[in-house]
């Protein structure tokens, strides 16, 4: 297979100004105009699949090859770069809306005869999925209710990007002095800033402040304080615009014949409909609450017997769970993670995978990007480079507030039935914490697993060259794009793995095997707890997407929380208007634990025959990451099982007794 390799006129747009963006995106929509009309004008008798469903499929991606442009609203360094790249998306996905709505081109489509000519599997796929997202975007609708439907659709893509927005720019912090930080360790309060007013220490929401202080800071009043202002993260503006975003995807799935938006989202997932996903979540959640309640008393009890904490808070729970793990594992988490610096886990990452899919990962100092921090790999293989990864992993004001992988650039062929594919571009955005040269960056355990996680999903881009770009690596259904990230979660907790990548970063001596001992026993601690707050939160994802259209997001949190939980929320709590997931995967936040029930089946596999099997790499490789979306999930695990897929694994790692065998009606198949 040839490959185009990416060089850096493929990022020239890295050091664009707010005016060269919206340039650039004026003549993109004005080249889209082109290209429909283009295809339009074809004669009935003259349709191809090239002329016609490659081109529409080509045409229609406004933020296809323009992605990275756009990408710079998340990572830019400028704030005014940021917010030319939100106005020009918006812009750009209005003006997609308008010229993709017109029904000319679902004509010209239907024009097209595929029993004319010879098309391979991924063709008649391509051709499959376009008619039904033209269905499913209501051609066969009249003329008023399908501008109806626009303008709704319109509505919800700038509301929906005001909300990303505003959670990013969501900005506070507390002020502490040094005794306030009492329990943090000397690196942590090192990296923080002070306040040039008072000179006090500023700890910010910033994840890498925010959740170490929660863990360890013993001041109460100093962790109610910062609970409380991250409780209110997103805003009011926030919960103003789910009360525009809810019922406007309710108002479409109904003009467009669905129930709710729920049974829209969901009708080509794996789940199919929302009647699965409910079986699925209440079932495992009714399992799971006992457990779950268990944990927590245990919780209640060691905070009162051990710390004097009569009445645990929801500020009080990071800090209690950490202190009982530490003393039910014999090991402090902050002595763990001067064994695990940044820059030894992430190349010990890249050993491993080299080594599972026959590829290695050469550092690119060629292509230069939006910050000096930022770090771009060339994925090689047989002394050839097939793809690129790009990481930017440390917090800035402005920037991307969570951890994501971005799926950049596809690896689709260079033009139509060539054997060239263009090389894939993956991008690890994260907030790790931010070393300096006395006291470099430092990951816990779970943040080496969050790291392995958005590689998984880095790889399955990079790794999957198709036809197609539709097709390509992470394009594949929401409720399976989860499955490898979770799956590479699974090395991170290897013993093997973590004693080969430790690396103390002032002695260089490695974890002892007491240390790691027990913090590889930890990895199953308070699980059941765990998922259980993931699988409520689906259920909560679910109702907004199924119930009345004018739902109160506030009320409907407090009410589950009230049902599902066992702490009271901070009385000043705006959830869910920091929920960037609500937003983004509407209705589909059931995916994480959808897919987690695969990529325990899959590891199963890798358990019985060794998990640093080459060979089931490879395997792992060509049969689940590189087909992307030329098949159906279901095949693709199928055909790497050799078996249906169970929930076994799956309910083994929740402590659930594993006895209870799939249920087709509540679990996926």
């Amino acid at each position: 297979m040839k490959i185009k390799v990416r060089t850096q006129k493929d990022f020239e747009w890295v050091n664009w100004t707010p005016k060269k963006i919206e340039e650039y995106v004026d003549r993109l929509v004005e080249q889209l105009k082109k290209d429909i009309t283009d295809i339009i004008v074809i004669l009935k008798e003259d349709r191809t699949f090239e002329n016609t469903v490659f081109a529409i499929s080509c045409a229609g991606h406004v933020t296809h090859e323009d992605n990275p442009v756009l990408f710079l609203e998340y990572v830019s360094t400028k704030e005014p770069v940021r917010n030319a790249a939100r106005v020009a998306r918006q812009k750009a996905e209005k003006e997609s809306i308008e010229i993709m709505h017109d029904k000319k081109i679902y004509d010209a489509f239907m024009e097209y005869n595929p029993k004319t000519e010879t098309l391979n599997s991924e063709e008649v796929r391509l051709h499959r999925d376009m008619k039904l997202g033209f269905e499913r975007s209501g051609f066969n609708l009249p003329e008023k209710t399908r501008n109806i439907l626009k303008k709704l659709q319109q509505n919800n893509n700038k509301w929906s990007s005001d909300f990303t927005a505003n959670i990013s720019n969501y900005h506070d912090c507390i002020l502490c002095t040094k005794e306030d930080l009492d329990g943090l360790p000397e690196g942590y309060i090192a990296n923080l800033e002070k306040d040039k007013k008072t000179g006090k220490y500023m700890v910010t929401l910033a994840y890498p402040e925010y959740i170490p202080f929660m863990d360890f800071a013993i001041n109460r009043k100093k962790r109610k304080e910062l609970a409380d202002k991250a409780s209110q993260k997103g805003g009011n503006k926030n919960i103003a615009l789910l009360k525009k975003i809810l019922p406007t995807r309710h108002e479409m799935a109904k003009i467009l014949g669905y129930k709710n938006y729920a049974e829209y989202s969901e009708e080509l997932m794996m789940a199919k409909n929302p009647t699965n996903v409910k079986n699925f979540l209440t079932k495992i959640i009714q399992d799971l609450k006992p457990i779950a309640g268990k944990e927590f008393k245990e919780l209640k009890t060691f905070a009162e017997k051990n710390l004097g904490i009569q009445d645990l808070s929801y500020y009080d729970s990071s800090f209690v769970y950490t202190k009982l793990q530490e003393k039910t594992f014999s090991f402090d988490e902050n002595e763990v993670k001067e064994y695990f610096e940044i820059n030894t886990v992430l190349y010990g990452m890249f050993g491993h995978f080299s080594e599972m899919f026959g590829v290695s990962f050469k550092k690119n100092t060629n292509i230069k990007t939006w910050d000096k921090e930022v770090l771009f790999f060339d994925v090689v293989e047989n002394s050839k480079v097939i793809s690129h990864v790009g990481f930017d992993l440390y917090p800035r004001k402005g920037k991307f507030s969570h951890m994501a992988c971005w799926y950049l650039m596809g690896g689709e062929s260079v033009t139509f039935r060539t054997k060239e594919h263009k090389a894939p571009v993956s991008f690890i955005v994260g907030n790790f914490p931010k070393g300096t040269k006395k006291n470099p960056s430092l990951l816990s355990a779970d943040e080496i697993q969050t790291l392995f996680h958005e590689f998984g999903h880095a790889m399955h881009g990079c790794l999957s060259h198709t036809q197609f770009f539709d097709q390509c690596g992470l394009n594949v259904v929401c409720d399976f794009v989860e499955v490898p990230s979770q799956l590479f979660e699974n090395w991170a907790r290897d013993k093997k793995f973590l004693k080969k990548v430790s690396k103390h970063f002032k002695t260089g001596e490695q974890i002892s095997n007491q240390l790691l001992d027990g913090l590889v026993a930890s990895f199953s601690f308070r699980k059941a707890s765990s998922y259980y707050g993931t699988f409520t939160m689906s259920l909560m994802d679910l109702e907004m997407h199924t119930t009345k259209s004018d739902v109160d997001t506030l009320v409907l949190a407090k009410s589950y929380n009230k049902k599902y939980g066992f702490l009271k929320p901070s009385p000043k709590s705006l959830f869910p208007a920091g929920w960037g997931h609500l937003n983004e995967y509407a209705a589909k936040y059931y995916s994480y634990m959808w897919s987690i029930v695969y990529s325990c089946d899959i590891f199963s596999r890798f358990e019985k025959e060794g998990i640093y099997n080459k060979k089931l790499g490879k395997e792992l490789r060509t049969k689940i990451l590189a087909p992307g979306n030329t098949q159906d999930a279901e095949h693709l695990l199928r055909d790497f099982l050799g078996r249906e897929s169970n929930n076994e694994a799956f309910l083994k790692a929740l402590g659930i007794d594993d006895t209870k065998k799939m249920d087709t009606e509540k679990y996926p198949k």
